[in-house]
């Protein structure tokens, strides 16, 4: 932001010397909640000419806008030491740590000539947004991540080698860059954790099992109490807050997923979903989790997620950040909080945990999250094939599709998530581009399910817009839950049938 407002401030400044340009930031206040309900009905994100812009739907009053939740920063005195080449470690960062004239006369003369600037390498480069899936080729586009590279290091770079990036959760990354190790394969083994060293050896060709289960796993699930339940939330953090009394940030719970297993079995599903504009939802979220969870079972998340937004919504609970309705038990409600989140006598137990403790599969990568956990098991064994490559039984928004299938061309399982439908199937389509859910317009992550529900406490949307909208949330949400089944299906798998151990 400090750089964004230098740069704009210098380019004023040049363009308009008879001006006094003093830069603001302007900040969302934490601390100070709104008094106004329906802040966020004011602005409208409307699409014009291929750009995204916001407009008002109506005049912005003092009464309608309520307290300010805006705070303006003086950064005059940081963005002229930016202007001015500080603020910057000459060793470290010697193009930008110079003064903004020279900066901008250098890059303009790139741009005049169409010559590149030479690219230092390092682990900055691990963040870097010009990069192309290998999956998923596209002839339109090419990688300058391996364009650098390949510059810097010739016959040394080669795009289908591993490189020490995509090794999970490093901290050697600068060590090993330092010393010239760039590829996965190059990393000694005996300064990666054992997580790691897995990924390494599989990748490389080094272990030739695709799969391995610490034994510690089939103790964990032995301790589990029947019926399971499986959850997910769906939730969103706005910066201007929808409600009264809410402060910029704070959680709104918009839907949960629950799926239950029986020791015999058996799966049933719950689901609840917030689709009226304008009404908070927490409180009935809590009621109708709570009635879905039952008092028997044990309850099991993925991720930190699930814990952090029960905490989030007993503080308001106790805060009395919106009056809560005659007949809740707010006490009763606290205290069941309590025994669920970490600490509590029956705290949620933490898939991903047992993930990165227990198991891994090739096919995984670099990462542990469920989107690439449950690929994973779908290639890895028959249980689930026999399972999910019928239509399926049970369910919500998900009964009678089948979601294990393989791609004829690639001879892999194909990602249930990539057989959900588009969102936006039987509506305008302007609504699909304008809401920039995803590339292939389907929902596949947390961060547009937020952006969906969001746009649906618009209170201009039509009735068509609104339900196709929560058919797609439902559809998500309750795959993620019925992942976590499926994991948990093929563990229990491999546990009976025999697996690789984890050395």
């Amino acid at each position: 932001y400090l750089d964004d407002v230098a740069f704009q401030t210098w380019v004023t400044r040049r363009a308009h010397p008879d001006w006094t340009v003093h830069p603001y930031l302007m900040l969302v206040d934490r601390t100070t909640p709104t008094d106004v309900d329906g802040l966020h009905q004011l602005f409208r994100i409307v699409e014009r000419d291929g750009r995204v812009d916001v407009e008002l739907t109506a005049t912005p009053t003092a009464e309608r806008l309520g307290r300010p939740i805006l705070v303006a920063l003086d950064v005059a005195r940081e963005v002229d030491t930016i202007i001015a080449g500080g603020g910057r470690d000459p060793d470290a960062d010697p193009r930008n740590a110079r003064p903004m004239d020279e900066r901008a006369t250098a890059y303009a003369d790139l741009w005049r000539t169409g010559r590149r600037d030479p690219v230092d390498l390092g682990p900055k480069c691990k963040s870097c947004e010009f990069r192309t899936d290998p999956a998923q080729p596209d002839d339109d586009r090419r990688s300058g991540f391996d364009q650098c590279w390949g510059e810097n290091l010739g016959h040394r770079h080669d795009p289908d080698e591993p490189h020490v990036f995509a090794i999970w959760n490093p901290r050697r990354t600068a060590n090993w860059l330092a010393r010239g190790i760039h590829r996965m394969r190059d990393v000694p083994l005996d300064e990666l954790d054992e997580r790691q060293r897995l990924q390494a050896t599989m990748a490389t060709g080094r272990l030739t099992s695709d799969e391995l289960v610490r034994d510690e796993l089939a103790d964990e699930l032995a301790a589990w109490e029947y019926p399971l339940h499986f959850v997910d939330f769906e939730t969103v953090a706005p910066a201007i807050p929808f409600h009264a009394g809410l402060r910029p940030y704070q959680s709104l719970a918009f839907q949960f997923s629950c799926h239950h297993l029986d020791a015999d079995g058996t799966i049933t599903h719950d689901q609840w979903l917030a689709t009226d504009a304008g009404v908070y939802p927490n409180h009935e979220f809590l009621v109708r989790l709570r009635e879905s969870l039952g008092d028997r079972g044990t309850v099991l998340r993925y991720g930190a997620h699930e814990n952090t937004i029960l905490r989030h919504l007993a503080d308001q609970l106790r805060d009395g950040v919106r009056p809560a309705p005659a007949d809740l038990d707010t006490d009763a409600l606290l205290d069941w909080i309590a025994s669920l989140t970490t600490g509590g006598d029956r705290a949620m137990v933490d898939m991903l945990a047992l993930v990165r403790r227990h198991y891994y599969h090739r096919r995984m990568g670099g990462s542990n999250s469920i989107k690439a956990v449950l690929p994973a098991v779908l290639q890895a064994g028959r249980e689930l094939e026999r399972l999910y490559a019928r239509p399926l039984a049970f369910g919500t928004s998900l009964v009678g599709r089948t979601l294990w299938q393989r791609d004829p061309d690639t001879g892999r399982v194909r990602d249930p998530y990539e057989l959900l439908p588009p969102l936006f199937d039987d509506v305008d389509l302007d609504l699909d581009r304008l809401a920039a859910l995803d590339v292939d317009e389907r929902l596949k992550d947390g961060g547009a399910a937020m952006v969906a529900w969001s746009r649906m406490q618009s209170c201009a949307m039509g009735d068509d817009q609104r339900r196709a909208i929560a058919d797609g949330l439902l559809r998500y949400c309750e795959l993620d839950t019925l992942a976590m089944v499926m994991i948990h299906q093929h563990w229990v798998a491999r546990l009976r049938d025999g697996r690789d151990g984890w050395e």
